[in-house]
């Protein structure tokens, strides 16, 4: 046991200094590594502002791919970012296996809603349409956003119905996460982003639902929608 745990905690303390050494290190010191049980994903999650001079939230959730939500995740990294180029310089450097946005990637033609947004008006949700001039400007910033990402896996996510699917709230979230969470309070742009990123982690492990019919008019979210 006491060799398990020296094990472990050599582990997490390379890992959080050192991601690239992880594979190395557990290759050699923990069998359930070389068994692939413990890999390390990286999932991005943007809580988009329409424009560059209001905070967007940004965070990146560390987890490795065992089924538990909230067992699986390593550890949550919030902050608030502005323009483009800052939330292009925070992903850069991490290389995430998965970026949730939560704003449109495209606008309705002649029409209110989007397929997918209607789709979830169908289902009880309430998306907001890009007819609005605040909405046009954030999907606009959004469009350019997911271009320059362009190297990156991106999806779509609507934090909303994140939050009413999984069934949580942020205090429910921070007691989940409690010791994996750097920050001790959380903003609502904060919190929107923390469930982009778990709509992404949960895309990755095959458990969320895609409603849409086209690239740009695809919104995932978690599970079965009934």
């Amino acid at each position: 046991m006491l060799l398990c745990s020296f094990l472990y905690n050599i582990t997490c303390f390379t890992y959080s200094s050192a991601r690239n050494n992880i594979l190395f290190i557990f290759l050699i010191a923990n069998p359930y590594k070389l068994a692939g049980y413990f890999n390390i994903m990286m999932a991005v999650g943007i809580d988009l502002a329409g424009k560059e001079t209001n905070p967007t939230g940004f965070c990146i959730i560390e987890f490795n791919d065992s089924d538990s939500l909230f067992g699986c995740i390593e550890k949550i990294t919030v902050e608030m970012l502005y323009n483009n180029n800052e939330i292009l310089d925070k992903i850069n450097p991490t290389n995430p296996d998965i970026i949730a946005i939560d704003a449109p990637f495209s606008r309705p033609i002649n029409r209110p809603w989007r397929h997918s947004e209607q789709i979830l008006l169908s289902k009880g949700f309430k998306p907001i349409s890009c007819q609005l001039a605040n909405m046009g400007i954030l999907a606009d910033r959004a469009i350019v956003l997911n271009k320059e990402l362009g190297s990156y896996r991106v999806i779509e996510t609507f934090s909303r119905a994140v939050e009413k699917i999984l069934d949580i709230n942020k205090n429910m979230l921070m007691a989940s996460v409690e010791g994996k969470l750097e920050n001790k309070k959380l903003n609502k742009d904060q919190y929107d982003a923390i469930l982009c990123a778990l709509c992404g982690m949960l895309h990755l492990k095959s458990r969320t639902e895609i409603i849409g019919n086209t690239e740009n008019d695809m919104i995932v979210l978690p599970g079965k929608i009934a």
